[in-house]
């Protein structure tokens, strides 16, 4: 174990330590997993792991001083493969979300990536960012780690650098995790990064009864309407009357009850802001009993809200991406590339890049012209129970009838235990944009900013 003080920092510390180690069963090559615990001094402190560049703890005290971790996560790194699925706090790329039926035209070509979603592809399929091995080194305030994800990865074409930072700003005047997300490719490609970072500010433990205590507001007046399948049909409909509608603070627990599928995962429609004014505002969650608040603020036109609805021992277990075989692997490249590892060289595939955080003049993303409005779903009466439907029967079997999920310090987590505010790109846009547009947003899309604000 390595500690020292950041340089320039006077109260900043960071301590290094092995969380563990991968082991490649076809070539045997082990690699070790790094972990970087890094404390603000100011309350603030968190861990982030290689494998994933994933937030593995984030602690903050309540109004008292009391200190609780406040994401889901696990003790092991063993933990963190099996259920790689689940994407607790990791990165998630090439492409957050969804891609329908798991293919996408650019250009002339139709690509084929990895299907781990039924017929859809999730959050990178096999070869997700959250499931690579991320290069990592010291910043005057945090840490910054890199991946290359090699030409043809998953089914995407170009070669793709990469990196996220996580900063904790000495001149704050509110103890603050910056995360800055980067990414260049040799080809257009899709690229939309973000951070699946699941809260409960009560405490990662605390369940779906604390959780019910939280407020959220989110900066969305439409909502995407989508298939059973969570496919977007082109639909948007007005959040302004229905169970969805977060402009004003909402208590969780009617928000959650409400929607038919038993809890919340819905993409909104974050209103439009100039280019001068982003990192914009998307959405506030708060904890009013502890004093703990989070706020989310990002570069992205949509968000995510995700509160582990479907989280049951048999979701987790039968999602072909969570077998935890594809983690941590080191790939071959299609035959006759340029390189043979997804460890390849930054140098020698970007040979002209530079600096990541220049980052490309900013241009203002709109959400199109929403589509006709379809039949939109109705909220559910308060104490009206959600309909069993055939694929989700394990969603609706009592929590008591089912072990719960093993987390952090032996906890157990369950559905609708912790929230993801996720912000992204519109899910599956690869097959919404017209060509003309998508090709031009394939190639600019390459800075991604999320800022995260921990209010005590």
């Amino acid at each position: 174990m390595t500690s020292r003080r950041c340089p320039g920092a006077t109260s900043l510390t960071v301590t290094e330590d092995r969380f563990g180690v991968l082991e490649d069963e076809r070539t045997g090559e082990r690699q070790a997993v790094r972990r970087f615990a890094l404390d603000s001094g100011r309350g603030l402190s968190f861990q982030v792991v290689t494998l994933g560049a994933a937030v593995t703890a984030l602690s903050l005290p309540d109004r008292r001083g009391a200190v609780e971790d406040i994401v889901l996560g696990f003790d092991s790194l063993q933990d963190y493969v099996e259920h790689s699925a689940l994407s607790l706090s990791g990165v998630m790329g090439r492409v957050s979300g969804r891609v329908g039926g798991a293919s996408f035209r650019l250009g002339e070509n139709i690509h084929f990536v990895t299907e781990n979603d039924g017929h859809h592809h999730r959050d990178g399929g096999v070869a997700a960012f959250h499931k690579a091995l991320w290069e990592a080194k010291m910043l005057e305030d945090g840490v910054l780690l890199s991946h290359v994800s090699w030409d043809g990865a998953g089914g995407f074409p170009g070669a793709v650098l990469a990196e996220v930072s996580y900063r904790l700003p000495r001149d704050s005047v509110l103890p603050e995790l910056w995360v800055d997300m980067t990414a260049v490719a040799t080809a257009p490609t899709p690229l939309d990064m973000s951070l699946a970072m699941p809260f409960n500010l009560a405490g990662h433990d605390a369940g779906e009864p604390a959780l019910k205590d939280h407020l959220l507001t989110l900066d969305a007046d439409q909502y995407l309407a989508t298939t059973r399948d969570f496919i977007p049909t082109g639909q948007l409909w007005y959040v302004g009357g229905t169970c969805l509608d977060f402009r004003k603070p909402v208590w969780l627990g009617l928000a959650m009850e409400r929607p038919p599928i038993g809890g919340l995962e819905h993409t909104f429609c974050l209103t439009p802001m100039p280019p001068q004014e982003r990192p914009r505002f998307v959405a506030r969650l708060e904890h009013p009993m502890s004093g703990r608040a989070v706020e989310v603020r990002s570069d992205h036109c949509a968000a995510r809200v995700y509160s582990f609805w479907d989280l049951s021992p048999p979701w987790v277990m039968d999602q072909a991406a969570g077998t935890g075989d594809d983690v941590g692997r080191t790939e071959p490249a299609p035959e006759g590339h340029f390189y043979k590892e997804n460890r390849a060289s930054a140098d020698e595939l970007f040979p002209d890049y530079v600096d990541l955080y220049a980052g490309p003049e900013e241009e203002e993303e709109g959400a199109g012209d929403a589509a006709e409005a379809g039949e939109q779903p109705e909220c559910l009466e308060e104490g009206e129970r959600p309909p069993t439907q055939k694929s989700d029967v394990s969603c609706h079997v009592s929590a008591t009838t089912l072990p719960g999920l093993a987390g952090k310090g032996g906890s157990s987590y369950y559905k609708n235990g912790a929230i993801m505010i996720t912000p992204q790109g519109y899910p599956n846009a690869v097959n919404k944009i017209p060509l003309n547009l998508a090709k031009k947003i394939l190639e600019d899309m390459d800075f991604q900013f999320i800022k995260l604000f921990f209010i005590v």
